[in-house]
């Protein structure tokens, strides 16, 4: 096997890293054999991938709290490694990856493996004893890759303070939105509507009220003329009453101009972002790593704005389209909802951005490389130990 993915949320469930990995999948299954490890069912479709079922829950943290079977699952996994003996093992998130270090440490699966790590949350968010285990298990790491110079560069001074000497490969590999949001044949609807989206799981540091805050103060601004959509992801209970009470709000603040969906498929995103002008991410500040869904929108060209939140910031790219309170958006949006031609030209300059660095062919071709790069490393270091052996012999 060449490459074998590992991943700690079944990537048929509903989420960016989901979406992201799938892409890679899919891309990468045609030059090279792949596996995936991953919990729960295998992917649907993802074809002429090995995959491999180790538990019939779709999250491993779900495992985390059944200590038996999390060290079944990791007996699972050595056993896979051992057998299928790949080049190279990338991990698309934290537990898994700490599961293939510590193995490694433990000298329980080769030396030789190759290990690349896609860190997608902000260094920023973890605390010391999170940091602390990722000072030692990245030492059995090649390579660290995120997904914005931002991140890059807090993971590299982070690291320094540790003290960390041991050299480590970074890398950026932007995300994309994958080729569905790059077939531009699908128009944009409601062109001069006042149509305002937000798009994102459920989660506090998401910071969902603050988007009720900013329809009710466009409301007040252009009232009888504002619509907004949501599109929540959610996977416990309390995930969904918390959104349905969000939704309640929207219902009595703008009645029918309001539309609300939980868990919409990833193929129907396409259409929630052709129909809105205007697209808000209101993470909290220094809580996101990229932002995929800024790229969506971007990509579907819509107007897209963050508060400093930053990661996200780097992927709009764009300082005055940046934004702390709910009175800062309002004031952003408007600016573009009464000047037909400054609108324009944003949505021109969206799309041009996701279509320079944010495409499928720039994700693929730097994973590509990482992989050549890496692999090729790996055959020099086997023929120099090959050599120095006949030359004991």
């Amino acid at each position: 096997m060449d490459i074998l993915y590992v991943v700690d949320n079944n990537v048929d469930t509903i989420g960016g890293e989901q979406e992201s990995t799938k892409i890679i999948l899919n891309e990468m299954k045609k030059q090279h054999h792949i596996g995936l490890v991953q919990p729960g069912k295998p992917p649907k479709k993802c074809r002429q991938i090995e995959s491999f079922t180790l538990t019939g829950t779709p999250k491993l943290k779900q495992l985390v709290k059944k200590p038996w079977r999390f060290l079944g699952y990791i007996n699972r996994m050595r056993k896979i490694i051992r057998g299928k003996r790949p080049e190279l093992i990338h991990s698309h998130a934290q537990a898994s990856f700490f599961i293939v270090a510590l193995l490694k440490f433990l000298r329980l699966i080769p030396q030789s493996n190759v290990v690349v790590h896609t860190e997608r949350g902000l260094y920023s968010k973890y605390g010391k004893p999170v940091k602390l285990l990722f000072y030692l298990f990245l030492k059995k790491a090649d390579v660290l890759v995120t997904t914005t110079k931002h991140n890059r560069d807090m993971w590299k001074e982070g690291l320094e303070k540790f003290k960390y000497s041991r050299r480590l490969d970074f890398r950026v590999i932007e995300n994309t939105a994958g080729e569905l949001y790059e077939d531009q044949t699908a128009g944009h609807s409601g062109e001069k509507e006042l149509h305002v989206g937000f798009a994102g799981r459920y989660a506090g540091w998401k910071n969902w009220p603050l988007a009720v805050d900013i329809s009710q103060g466009l409301e007040e601004r252009f009232p009888g003329k504002v619509k907004v959509s949501m599109a929540v992801g959610c996977h416990e209970q309390p995930c969904f009453e918390a959104v349905e009470a969000i939704f309640k709000d929207m219902n009595e603040l703008l009645g029918s101009r309001f539309d609300g969906k939980i868990n919409t498929p990833f193929e129907d995103m396409r259409r929630f972002y052709s129909d809105i002008n205007y697209f808000v991410l209101t993470s909290d500040p220094d809580t996101e790593s990229f932002g995929r869904t800024l790229v969506e929108a971007m990509a579907s060209r819509t107007i897209v704005f963050t508060t400093n939140a930053g990661g996200s910031e780097e992927v709009v790219g764009k300082d005055d389209n940046v934004g702390r309170t709910a009175e800062d958006f309002v004031e952003k949006i408007a600016r573009f909802y009464t000047d037909n031609a400054a609108a324009e030209q944003e949505k021109q300059r969206s799309v041009e951005r996701a279509k320079q660095t944010y495409s499928t062919e720039n994700n693929i071709s730097k994973h590509i490389r990482l992989y050549e790069d890496k692999l090729m490393e790996k055959d020099v270091s086997k023929a120099l130990a090959a050599s120095d052996k006949r030359v004991v012999e």
